[in-house]
């Protein structure tokens, strides 16, 4: 996000946040959220464990693709 300008009126620059926070609005999944809502802190837990696995295998494969081509 760019320094605040000080030749923009408040009133604008209100707008201009508005306008962005309605952007994003648009790309949440809110699916995604009311289903995440539902689970228990447990299951969360779990999830995050089994995202957290999965990035450290992404992770391993790329550093075996680099050493692969060296």
């Amino acid at each position: 996000m760019n320094a605040p300008d000080q030749s923009i009126a408040p009133n604008e620059r209100e707008t201009e946040i508005d306008e962005m926070i309605a952007a994003f609005k648009r790309e949440v999944d809110y699916g995604l959220l009311r289903g995440n809502l539902k689970c228990t802190v447990e299951q969360r837990l779990i999830w995050l464990m089994q995202l957290q696995k999965f990035f450290a295998e992404m992770r391993a494969a790329g550093v075996r693709a680099r050493h692969a081509n060296d």
